[in-house]
């Protein structure tokens, strides 16, 4: 035989096998018989770390404010940009008629959701004109969905007037047809 070291996962050919390290006799939990003195220096960096952490958490809340502020301007500038909305959707729709856009996306439905409330609460007998729409997508036909359900929760009349084909072909592809009734 020689003295050659053996690789563990090739069998042995002649070669002496190594002995790996036995874990057994070593205790995971010895860290906690450590001495005072380990302690002390622990506990002075867990002061250091909690003294971090207050100032960390200070600006965070200071952030947080800075946050709630731009929120709340944000807030109302969205509430001015929907009171211009509404007024610019009155003037397009100042007959009995809501006219949609040529393209609705989930981009415009929250616009859309303001402008129908509106809408919605204004009229008993709702016509909306959806001749010029050219793209729909699946958000904005969630929001007509929910539109109709709350119509018809408010014992209103919804009438769809002239659907583009493409509206229409949307529609019966999704398998809508029965809560449009177009």
């Amino acid at each position: 035989m020689t003295d050659e070291i053996a690789d563990v996962d090739q069998p042995l050919k002649g070669l002496k096998r190594t002995k790996k390290k036995s874990l057994i006799g070593i205790d995971p939990l010895a860290w906690l018989n450590e001495d005072e003195s380990d302690k002390e220096e622990v506990s002075i960096d867990l002061g250091e770390k909690v003294a971090k952490s207050e100032i960390v958490e200070k600006e965070s809340e200071e952030l947080s404010d800075e946050f709630n502020e731009t929120e709340t301007n944000d807030q109302d500038i969205m509430e001015e940009e929907v009171i211009e909305m509404e007024v610019e959707q009155s003037e397009n729709n100042s007959g009995d008629c809501f006219k949609l856009e040529s393209s609705i996306s989930i981009a415009d439905v929250s616009t859309l959701h303001e402008q129908l409330k509106i809408y919605l609460d204004q009229k008993n007998e709702l016509e909306i004109d959806c001749s010029e729409v050219e793209s729909v997508d699946a958000a904005a036909l969630q929001l007509f969905i929910a539109f109709l359900y709350e119509a018809e929760k408010q014992n209103k009349k919804v009438i769809w007037k002239e659907p583009s084909d493409l509206l229409r072909a949307t529609i019966k592809m999704m398998g809508l047809n029965n809560d449009f009734k177009i």
